[in-house]
């Protein structure tokens, strides 16, 4: 149109009617509604049922235990919001060396520290404050076992003692005012976490994830909770494969690191793209 021309846009105003935020501090604003509002049937409705049903979030420490105003004695309590486990490496060790054994692959499984460091960096760079460390969920119930190493002097054998190790989630890291926390899975704490128990030989971290966050999914309440498994990666020293003939993946690298700590190091990349995606679905559910 002739008389017109495009120039950026420095500041945007402030809209003339309550925003979200508005609302979430003052939920009466809701219950006064413009009188051209209440001559349309329909617009009344949806204002009603806007009332009723409240504008609350699990990232939303306001109103996170706050019963509405239309139903005086509600129960406000939100089941809790779990991410799905994202996949990043495979979590899996099968054969003897699940248990750590030298055989012609052994796994490097990184320690609950380090995992922790890795998960704390990466969410820390988005504004969530991880302050509380191994937090009873009271709400959610783990049927997990404890498994230990045992001589039985009558047999004069060794075996494994196995107990019921049943009892409330510890989760590893929460943010207490946005209601965001964190489980990572790794093989120290898999029995305890009721991992598989096809076979003493096997390992599948990936899949308690999935248990866990099951569980938290089914019990828990007022939380948003993301599920994150030592990826495993897998090391075997190339002087086993003289003349660079060590088993290589379909995209033709080498399949296993030569060293623990080559190994470590991918498994800590791995870590970091779980958390990232986990960060995406934070966005995308409006928490971030």
């Amino acid at each position: 149109m002739p008389g017109l021309s495009a120039h950026p846009v420095h500041r945007i105003p402030s809209p003339r009617y309550p925003t979200r935020p508005d609302v979430r501090a003052d939920p009466s604003l809701l219950e006064e509604l413009p009188p051209g509002w209440l001559s349309t049937p329909d617009v009344a409705r949806v204002a009603a049922a806007l009332v009723t049903l409240g504008l609350g979030g699990c990232d939303d420490p306001a109103t996170s235990n706050t019963p509405s105003r239309s139903a005086p004695g509600a129960d406000a309590r939100k089941a809790a919001l779990v991410a799905p486990v994202f996949e990043h490496g495979n979590g899996m060790v099968e054969g003897r060396g699940a248990m750590g054994c030298v055989a012609v692959a052994a796994p490097a499984y990184l320690s609950e520290e380090d995992a922790i460091q890795v998960i704390t960096e990466e969410l820390s760079q988005h504004g969530l404050d991880l302050t509380k460390r191994n937090e009873p969920l009271a709400d959610v119930i783990i049927h997990g076992r404890k498994v230990e190493s045992a001589f039985d002097w009558t047999r004069q054998t060794h075996g494994l003692h196995v107990e019921d190790a049943t009892g409330p989630l510890r989760i590893d890291l929460l943010d207490p005012v946005r209601h965001v926390g964190v489980e990572f899975v790794n093989a120290t704490e898999y029995e305890e976490l009721g991992g598989p128990d096809g076979s003493g030989w096997t390992v599948d971290l990936k899949a308690t994830a999935g248990r866990v966050g099951d569980a938290v999914r089914t019990q828990g309440e007022n939380l948003c909770v993301g599920l994150f498994y030592d990826p495993v990666r897998m090391y075997s020293p190339r002087v086993l494969y003289p003349g660079g003939r060590e088993p290589v993946d379909e995209n033709g690298q080498p399949r296993w690191a030569a060293t623990p700590e080559a190994a470590k190091e991918e498994s800590r990349r791995l870590l970091r793209m779980q958390v990232r995606d986990f960060v995406d679905w934070l966005k995308g559910q409006g928490i971030l």
